[in-house]
């Protein structure tokens, strides 16, 4: 009988130190976030599984970074986006036929060419321009972005809610950053 109860103590043990690390490293380091939207279409897919790296700090942000954000004027948890982060504080950015121009302070604009920008290019030339009825989300006016703030776009730039509708998204609102 102690025997069958030194076991049960152990398996209680491991259980228990099993579902604490697990807590804390979904809280704290790593954490799978599901995606329910088709928001970031075409990098990812309604129905995917991704993985957010909680601890991060703000120079491992880069230009073209997925990053998970919490709606900044509701602020709670239930909002949460994948977002791509286009432009850091100074930068301006501008939308034109569908091509994204960023121009740092005292430098000329530049078209954003990277590769996964043309991914998603090509993704939306699926829908013609002409299409497109004026001042529709393919258009944006210089915005330039102030300081503590981040200018992120979704993938899927037709359907979804972004900075060009919610402004720029603090620094804080960012939990953390795609893992690729």
């Amino acid at each position: 009988m102690r025997f069958i109860l030194k076991i049960l103590f152990i398996l209680f043990i491991s259980l228990s130190l099993s579902f604490v690390f697990r807590f804390l490293i979904h809280s704290y380091i790593i954490a799978p976030f599901y995606i329910s939207q088709n928001d970031m279409e075409p990098s990812l897919f309604q129905g995917d599984i991704i993985y957010i790296w909680r601890y991060f700090s703000q120079d491992k942000l880069k230009r073209g970074s997925l990053v998970l954000v919490r709606h900044p004027k509701h602020g709670g948890s239930k909002y949460k986006y994948i977002r791509r982060l286009i432009a850091f504080p100074g930068e301006t950015v501008s939308i034109s036929e569908r091509k994204i121009y960023i121009q740092k302070e005292g430098k000329n604009k530049k078209v954003l060419n990277a590769a996964w920008e043309k991914k998603v290019q090509k993704y939306h030339h699926l829908i013609p321009i002409s299409k497109i009825k004026p001042g529709h989300r393919d258009f944006l006016s210089p915005v330039t972005v102030p300081e503590g703030k981040v200018f992120l776009l979704a993938d899927n730039r037709i359907q979804a809610i972004d900075s060009r509708l919610l402004e720029n998204f603090p620094y804080d609102s960012i939990i953390g950053i795609v893992s690729q």
